[in-house]
């Protein structure tokens, strides 16, 4: 029956074409275009619209805000939007684009993010105590760029764009494990203006990029490679730092990074990483080698090898029991500093309406070898994307 209705299709074109004349083949060309056009229309996307509001209420005791004219202080404790993204980005036959615009507190100008324990109230962020006490919402462009598909698996990127070092830099902000990222999270979530190969064959994914680097539009660039392996599956971590949602069976991702930032003498930096899936658990890990003119930059005083680990288990596909543990290589001790900081959290999260809407019940520990510097966070987060 099926090679009937093919052969009488082909009978019927063939009788067609066979009759037309000169002057109707320009239209037929034109509306065999117009077909092909809408086929391909229908399989991209042009235009699309997403985003999400990442909204948390935190308390510590550990924390004292000072009133600059009457002098009192109180704990921190208070409400803020961590993050307020608009995104618009589309997908044409061989090129995309994406514009991104963040309105939150926890955004920095540069695009990345400033943690409770990144703050300027630790030495380690953008923000100052009164930025996290009287947090202020600013338009903040974080992607701007646009992108071609040059050949199967090859891609150009040119414009504003993540330095492509960490996956938990690269993971969208509203799935990341815990409210914030972590320190290195933070570190390279940081957008920049430059250009970019990227591409995938079969297991092997990498990344090469030139952007402006600390020097901004100086002739010294921030190089940067990067090389992922899905060792076993489709690989983990690239989507989310969690289980939830991950591929079937055990996935395993190691990658591997270089970057040289032209404008500090010895600003070379080694990353490593690893990420595993396995039914309802998830386990990450990364560490970064910093050269010492990169590391005297961040103020580091100890050794400059930052590192972290993250676990989580999934209970019902709905409700995420995780830890972390991170070390920052950096110390605030007046007494000792060779001892580095570290920090370590624990949350519970609750996928209420899929990756739509997510609670996290979080508490947060800065360990800064000094009984100035140490506090317990504790904070209540609600993430809503579309």
């Amino acid at each position: 029956m099926i090679k009937f209705v093919f052969s009488a299709l082909a009978a019927s074109v063939v009788s067609a074409t066979g009759i037309a004349s000169e002057t109707e083949w320009p239209e037929l060309d034109r509306e065999l275009e117009a077909l092909s056009t809408t086929i391909q229309t229908q399989t991209t996307s042009p235009f699309m619209l997403s985003g999400w509001v990442g909204a948390a209420w935190d308390t510590s005791g550990d924390i004292e805000f000072t009133d600059e004219d009457t002098g009192a202080t109180n704990d921190f404790g208070g409400f803020d939007i961590r993050t307020a993204r608009l995104r618009a980005e589309g997908d044409v036959r061989n090129y995309g684009y994406r514009l991104e615009f963040d309105f939150g507190s926890n955004v920095d100008g540069s695009g990345g993010t400033n943690g409770l324990i990144n703050s300027q109230l630790y030495g380690l962020g953008d923000e100052t105590e009164a930025d996290l006490q009287d947090p202020s919402y600013d338009a903040k462009l974080l992607d701007a760029w646009g992108a071609v598909t040059v050949a199967e698996s090859f891609k150009v990127t040119m414009g504003r764009f993540r330095q492509p070092f960490t996956q938990s830099g690269l993971v969208d902000r509203n799935r990341t494990l815990f409210i914030d990222r972590t320190v290195l999270g933070d570190r390279y979530a940081a957008r920049d203006e430059g250009a970019m190969l990227s591409g995938k064959f079969s297991m092997v994914g990498w990344y090469l990029a030139a952007q402006n680097g600390l020097d901004a539009r100086a002739d010294e660039y921030l190089f940067t490679g990067r090389v992922t392996v899905d060792i076993l599956g489709e690989g983990a971590g690239y989507n989310a730092m969690t289980a939830y949602g991950a591929p079937e069976g055990t996935n395993v991702t190691v990658a591997a990074a270089f970057s040289s930032e032209g404008a500090v003498e010895e600003g070379d930096q080694f990353g490593g990483e690893v990420y595993l899936t396995s039914g309802p658990f998830f386990l990450g890990g990364e560490i970064v080698s910093l050269g010492d003119g990169l590391a005297s930059e961040d103020g580091t005083t100890g050794s400059a090898t930052p590192w972290d680990i993250v676990a989580a288990y999934l209970i019902a596909n709905q409700y995420e029991i995780a830890i972390g543990w991170q070390e920052f290589d950096r110390s605030f001790s007046a007494t000792d500093p060779t001892d580095s900081d570290r920090a370590y959290t624990a949350a519970i999260n609750w996928y209420h309406d899929d990756w739509d809407t997510k609670w996290t019940l979080q508490w947060q520990r800065l360990d800064s070898r000094d009984d100035l510097n140490d506090a317990d966070i504790i904070s209540v987060g609600l993430t809503v994307s579309f």
